[in-house]
């Protein structure tokens, strides 16, 4: 995998701890990844670090801080959404998605969401897993920065943060 850009929301404070506590567990339990919560505004390829960094500022610049409210817990069969927290899809944060996409010039679909556990398990065990932390996880955080990160491989390890942008 070349490098990939990702612009990210990452909540602070209490709700940056709940949700990394959870993420930690699952990891642990699981022998899965272990990394930040986050959500993704936008992942981009081939694109140069500078050009990533420029776009992520006019995107900093283009919307206006908001909220993030996170509700229910789901899975899918894909790897990076094997386990998440739904995002509640308001007007604020679809079209900060929407401003990111025309900045970075792409149009891919969006489905807001904040990862609990990366990795590819049988269907039963995710359903499982959720029955034990329970299907909602109702928490409301602030969106005053984005976060550029570049990723040098598919391993959360290999994330890195290029550059923090205030709204």
């Amino acid at each position: 995998m070349g490098e990939e850009y990702a612009v990210w929301f990452m909540p602070s404070g209490n709700v940056e701890k709940k949700l990394r506590e959870n993420i930690l567990t699952l990891s642990k339990e699981h022998k899965s990844y272990d990394f930040e919560p986050h959500v993704t505004l936008i992942a981009v390829k081939g694109v140069s670090e500078k050009h990533a960094i420029e776009n992520t500022r006019k995107i900093s610049k283009s919307i206006e801080p908001f909220k993030v409210s996170l509700n229910n817990v789901d899975y899918t069969d894909r790897f990076y959404q094997c386990i998440f927290v739904r995002c509640k899809k308001t007007r604020e944060l679809m079209k900060s998605n929407r401003t990111a996409q025309n900045i970075f010039d792409t149009n891919n679909s969006y489905m807001p969401h904040l990862s609990l556990m990366y990795g590819n398990f049988p269907p039963s065990l995710k359903e499982k897993i959720i029955k034990k932390i329970g299907k909602k996880i109702d928490v409301v955080f602030e969106v005053d920065y984005i976060y550029l990160i570049r990723g040098e491989s598919p391993n959360p390890k290999d994330w890195h943060i290029i550059k923090k942008f205030r709204l």
